[in-house]
């Protein structure tokens, strides 16, 4: 009889975790690095009685950074871009995405005339902390450096007029350097202050999606000639724009 209570105990001893109840998960991990980008590409086509244009164009984004805590994080943005590589619409109730089409086929079959270097440093506030979403807000810097090179068989427009060309023969001034015919390399170097909001869905404890609406801020930046006498150009610009025409999607591993 006693070695059947002791079979009994030990078996109970032994049973005894697979009817306990089950341990709550550990909660996910609020602060550490985390890594993302984003990728764009496209080619395009151009046919005109048999004489066909063609060309590629790409995006490579890198994103890093530290969460702190659940509500900050800081990181900052790595880019390289050659040619457009913006695959918009056809539908012209969408000027935007219109817009990109036109100016990506321009830019693809244009022998890929534009390369570009930005880096943005940014500050990440989450608004809304939830279980699956986050809403967050990106304060920060953006510096652009871009090279764009006007070839003899696909000039970049010139934007503004002056001496573009047309029938008038009036000056029309207050032109911006860009292309213009020739084989001249201008050089664009612009700063930003912005500010974007967007939201961020948790797949599980590491990687999260994340899409970025655009933003609102202030820019400044300045377009040159190589090789030029002429004064450079300055851009300002201030305003805002959070539609989804505008939106940035990307992943992000979390560490």
């Amino acid at each position: 009889m006693k070695k059947i209570f002791v079979l009994l105990a030990s078996a109970l001893i032994v049973a005894a975790p697979a009817f306990a109840a089950p341990k709550k998960a550990a909660p996910a991990k609020e602060n550490g690095i985390f890594v993302g980008g984003t990728l764009g590409f496209t080619f395009s086509n151009v046919g005109n009685g048999g004489n066909n244009q063609n060309g590629v164009s790409f995006s490579l984004a890198a994103d890093g950074g530290y969460q702190i805590n659940s509500r900050f994080g800081v990181g900052a943005q790595l880019g390289y871009s050659h040619g457009g590589a913006m695959l918009g619409g056809f539908d012209i109730s969408d000027i935007k995405s219109l817009a990109a089409t036109g100016i990506g086929t321009y830019m693809d079959v244009a022998d890929n005339s534009i390369n570009a270097l930005t880096f943005a440093p940014y500050a990440r506030i989450n608004l809304l902390v939830g279980k699956v979403v986050d809403l967050f807000i990106e304060p920060g810097l953006s510096f652009s450096l871009a090279f764009l090179k006007g070839g003899a068989g696909a000039p970049l427009p010139n934007i503004g007029g002056g001496g573009g060309g047309d029938d008038d023969d009036e000056d029309d001034g207050g032109a911006l350097p860009i292309g213009g015919g020739g084989d001249e390399t201008n050089v664009f170097f612009g700063m930003g202050l912005m500010a974007r909001p967007g939201v961020m869905f948790k797949i599980d404890n590491h990687i999260r999606l994340y899409a970025k609406l655009g933003g609102a801020g202030f820019q400044l930046g300045t377009m040159s000639t190589v090789g030029s006498n002429a004064a450079p150009s300055v851009l300002t610009r201030f305003g805002f724009d959070v539609t989804t025409a505008n939106l940035l999607v990307g992943v992000q591993f979390k560490f």
